[in-house]
């Protein structure tokens, strides 16, 4: 994790700590240009010419979230710069084109997908709860911005999809089936609904518990039964402390009531932070 030393020494102009923040948002940058370089629009150039086009947008995309990067929001410089990163890419990708998404929903996306951490499955899901009025999205509409952003340049393009005789369905007829269940409209069951959406929450809570420590993580795991830990519970439903501190060797069972309350306040603030910064630059 970048310190917050490094991250302000970078911003008045070192050049070790410009050095530093960049080779930490590499990984981000290749993986976004990975990403777009089979899928690109705007240029002929060959795979890898045009891979290192789209890493050097990247670069400068980092360059640039340090000037508006401000620590005293609580966000990490890695999540801050993670939405620019992509959005330059995926402009520089395609020409700028919103390919039937408006840019107020690639940016929510964006946001959502920098908050979990690249899972673009968890953000999918977030887009349609956290985000405040305005920006929050229906199912339908952030499993087509996700789409959308992952590469399928228009509602003509091949959705990924496949009809009865091994063809290509387009996006735009994708969209009769928005949770890509497989199934015909007619066919959805509730069932169905609810196994996607507990899909969603699952990845999500995944995504989520990423951003603390493993022991904190590892508590509500325990308390809320998340894999690959079992569901530690008394049987009125409330946690079992006392059976969570004997796995994880904690001497007192107030002290995990103490570490639970902890972390979930973070992941709150996490949440409450992303949906205000949406709000801001909406303003």
């Amino acid at each position: 994790m970048l310190s917050h030393a490094l991250i302000c020494a970078a911003q008045n102009q070192d050049a070790d700590a410009v050095a530093a923040v960049l080779e930490a948002a590499e990984p981000y940058v290749r993986e976004a240009a990975a990403r777009h370089v089979g899928t690109a629009a705007v240029s002929s150039a060959g795979h890898a010419d045009l891979f290192e086009e789209l890493c050097q947008e990247g670069r400068l995309a980092a360059l640039e979230a340090l000037g508006t990067y401000r620590p005293d929001k609580g966000a990490q410089y890695t999540t801050h710069a993670y939405r620019r990163i992509h959005m330059r890419i995926y402009e520089a990708a395609n020409g700028g084109a919103d390919n039937g998404a408006t840019a107020d929903q690639r940016a929510t996306f964006l946001r959502c997908l920098g908050v979990v951490g690249g899972d673009w499955e968890a953000a999918e899901y977030l887009c349609t709860v956290l985000p405040g009025d305005g920006h929050r999205m229906s199912a339908e509409t952030a499993g087509h911005v996700r789409r959308v952003m992952q590469g399928t340049d228009s509602l003509d393009a091949p959705a990924g999809a496949r009809g009865a005789e091994g063809e290509t369905i387009p996006l735009v007829e994708s969209l009769a089936d928005p949770y890509r269940l497989g199934l015909p409209d007619d066919l959805i069951e509730a069932r169905d609904l609810d196994k996607r959406q507990r899909t969603q929450r699952i990845a999500l809570a995944h995504a989520l518990l990423a951003t603390v420590d493993d022991r904190k993580a590892q508590v509500l795991r325990l308390t809320y039964g998340i894999a690959p830990d079992p569901h530690l519970a008394n049987e009125d439903g409330s946690p079992d402390n006392a059976a969570i501190a004997d796995v994880m060797g904690i001497d007192r069972a107030n002290t995990v009531a103490v570490m639970r309350t902890r972390t979930l306040a973070k992941l709150r603030a996490v949440a409450e932070r992303v949906s205000e910064e949406l709000e801001d630059e909406a303003a």
